[in-house]
């Protein structure tokens, strides 16, 4: 289980490492990306102007603001995206992030990951690198193992790494949060390669600790399909032609609702529920929940 753990964890977010492509739904026609967004099943409710920050050199780069609790509040527009890797950004991009007054960047990625591709950013910016998964791993060796895996086992291989990474990887997120809880550090960023998976549970916990629906939760963390749409497609060819099967490239470039139900359906086994997690795994007491809801609700 490890090893596997360890190749599917990277091949989610190895996935980041390509040429960029800028979001599908700034290229097309807006009736293209109306039917593509009905293709992939996105919620459409949240494709609102301001989601997405077009960038040159990053992908699904997204602020969090204007999503809805059952109280009737909102998240404030400007306070914390959410992204793919930093790496690429241009000179055209670093006056987009200044624009934006981001202050802080959290980086999921690994150390391996981090070297061959470290986070570019302007001065007075401070950067948390809070490494989730490992570099026991080559390239070659993951390609050879993903063109042996049955193309039906997919879904059930990327259950088995969501269960498994809050709970490994536990620290991290429990520093993140203490991290976004402290005003100084906003507006600010956080991202692993892809954007996806690592980002996708951060993003995912924060919403429900905010009190955010559980089907807008799953619908915000799906939202990575239709924003790395593009940059997806590339990698079908690329992996086909590494003698993947395109069912395996699909099920690990994409997301979906039933990989972030399996991360907090395994939670609830292993303490008991979520907000015990929160409260012992993440030390979040409820006078911290509610700070992180005095801060980014309104």
């Amino acid at each position: 289980m490890k090893s596997i753990l360890h190749f599917t964890i990277l091949c989610g977010f190895i996935l980041g490492c390509s040429e960029h492509s800028r979001d599908l739904g700034d290229q097309k026609p807006v009736s293209f990306a109306d039917s593509l967004a009905l293709s992939l099943g996105t919620d459409t409710t949240l494709l609102v102007p301001g989601r997405h920050v077009d960038l040159e050199g990053v992908v699904n780069f997204r602020d969090l603001g204007g999503i809805q609790t059952d109280s009737g509040k909102s998240l404030v527009w400007g306070k914390i995206y959410r992204s793919g890797k930093l790496s690429g950004l241009t000179e055209s991009d670093f006056l987009t992030l200044d624009s934006l007054g981001i202050r802080s960047v959290v980086d999921f990625r690994s150390q391996g990951e981090v070297q061959s591709e470290p986070d570019s950013f302007g001065d007075g910016v401070s950067y948390y690198h809070l490494p989730i998964g490992d570099d026991n791993w080559t390239t070659g060796d993951f390609m050879s193992t993903l063109a042996r895996i049955p193309a039906d086992s997919i879904e059930e291989m990327m259950v088995s790494l969501y269960s498994r990474i809050p709970l490994e990887w536990s620290e991290q997120y429990k520093a993140f949060f203490r991290i976004i809880s402290d005003t100084s550090n906003l507006p600010l960023v956080f991202h692993c390669t892809a954007g996806k998976d690592r980002t996708g549970m951060a993003s995912a916990m924060l919403l429900t600790i905010l009190g955010i629906e559980d089907e807008i939760v799953r619908n915000e963390y799906e939202l990575s399909n239709y924003y790395r749409f593009e940059e997806n497609q590339s990698y079908l060819t690329m992996m086909e032609q590494s003698g993947i099967s395109l069912e395996i490239a699909r099920g690990l470039m994409g997301v979906k609702g039933k990989y972030l139900d399996a991360v907090f359906g395994e939670i609830s086994e292993q303490h008991g529920s979520l907000e015990e997690y929160f409260s012992t795994a993440l030390e979040l007491s409820e006078e911290e929940k509610d700070n992180l809801r005095a801060i980014y609700l309104r």
